[in-house]
């Protein structure tokens, strides 16, 4: 891994104090762990029913809410410690106009006075393999196609154990703004896709009145979904 003091880099970074900012929150579960769950709660109940016709004497439902209660903390425990023994990836994906694109550049994560460029292996994963503590500025920055992202998390431990990131950027706004916010044409029916993501930005009033008076010309944001034991925090950070 090498590393760079942040020196040379002021101007980037001062830009990402300027302008309008705006940020959003959603949950987001890990499936296997739901899974696990619910398997652990077939095998409780079916253990249950096998001991409830036995000739001893049958639990109360007190018992049996306290047994429940020990092996399921027993469980999640071991499930959790497994969970963060696994290395700490960072999943970088660069979205242009709401659509995928090959990312070919380069990640760094500034940590207080350094920045660290990351190096992907051949999953083309990048590992956090260096302490991050609540204390620290931790400055997320991508190039890719001669364009420069920079983002400051409000939250450093947002990456600590991995992360999925989502660096993006929206060029036709202001063309996108004058449909404003999209709405199915029947009560049953779905908007599609890319409705849904322009209308992640057009929620925000401010964003499309902008847009309409041709004030802002494009938008970029940076998405962060921390992996997480169980549910989390996905936060989407918005520049315009």
């Amino acid at each position: 891994m090498e590393i760079k003091k942040k020196s040379g880099h002021n101007k980037s970074y001062a830009q990402c104090h300027s302008g309008h900012y705006a940020f959003s929150q959603t949950i987001s579960c890990d499936f296997m762990t739901k899974l696990k769950t619910y398997i652990l709660i077939l095998t409780l109940v079916l253990s249950t029913c096998l001991t409830f016709g036995q000739t001893e004497k049958p639990m109360t439902a007190i018992q049996r809410d306290s047994l429940f209660s020990i092996e399921w903390n027993k469980e999640q425990d071991s499930l959790r410690a497994e969970f963060y023994k696994q290395p700490k990836f960072i999943k970088i994906t660069f979205e242009k106009n709401g659509k995928i694109k090959p990312f070919k550049g380069r990640f760094y994560i500034s940590v207080d006075s350094n920045e660290l460029e990351l190096q992907p292996n051949d999953l083309g994963l990048y590992e956090v393999n260096f302490t991050i503590d609540t204390s620290q500025t931790i400055i997320l920055k991508m190039i890719v196609d001669k364009k420069t992202f920079t983002q400051q998390l409000s939250r450093p431990t947002e990456i600590k154990n991995g992360a999925t990131i989502v660096f993006g950027i929206v060029t036709d706004i202001q063309k996108q703004s004058r449909k404003g916010i999209r709405r199915p044409h029947n009560e049953n029916d779905k908007i599609s896709k890319k409705d849904e993501f322009y209308n992640s930005f057009f929620e925000n009033d401010n964003i499309l009145s902008l847009a309409r008076q041709k004030k802002i010309k494009r938008i970029e944001y940076v998405q962060v979904t921390p992996r997480v034991y169980g549910c989390g925090t996905s936060k989407k950070y918005v520049k315009y």
